[in-house]
């Protein structure tokens, strides 16, 4: 902000260019602090009743609730069962990979193989999708 308060009233009376080198530096810092930002891995932090388990959303397949129970399916196999509601999980989910296609379901989207009007498959799992939430779901994945 000081950068542009400055540029506004150098311009105002003469070029500077020193303060434009200022502000190219500026710009460039940012966005490798953006890039950085993105290259950082999400975790999804959970506890269960022994311990505290990190995993990664690009490793989390899909997520399913049974009544009060939610079983977190990963790429490698991996299960892990809570004792949570689904929403409460779903607020922890801050990535924009993740939507609810079904009351009981949330799958990541970039984990789909494919998909028909009433199911979407990944790996060995046939997950439904519930008309509610059809059309937002296609959309998402037709981008």
């Amino acid at each position: 902000m000081n950068s542009y308060i400055l540029l506004r009233r150098s311009l105002a009376f003469k070029p500077n260019r020193n303060l434009s080198q200022h502000l190219i530096g500026d710009i460039k810092n940012s966005f490798q602090q953006m890039l950085k930002s993105k290259e950082q891995k999400q975790y999804l932090e959970i506890s269960t009743r022994a311990k505290q388990i990190k995993i990664p959303f690009e490793d989390i397949l899909f997520i399913k609730a049974s009544h009060v129970y939610i079983e977190i399916l990963c790429t490698d196999g991996r299960k892990e069962l809570l004792r949570k509601s689904l929403r409460s999980l779903k607020a922890k989910l801050t990535s924009n990979d993740f939507m609810q296609c079904h009351r009981s379901y949330i799958v990541n989207i970039n984990q789909i193989d494919s998909w028909d009007s009433k199911q979407l498959y990944m790996q060995d799992h046939e997950i439904p999708v519930s008309r509610s939430k059809k059309k937002e779901l296609f959309q998402r994945l037709k981008k």
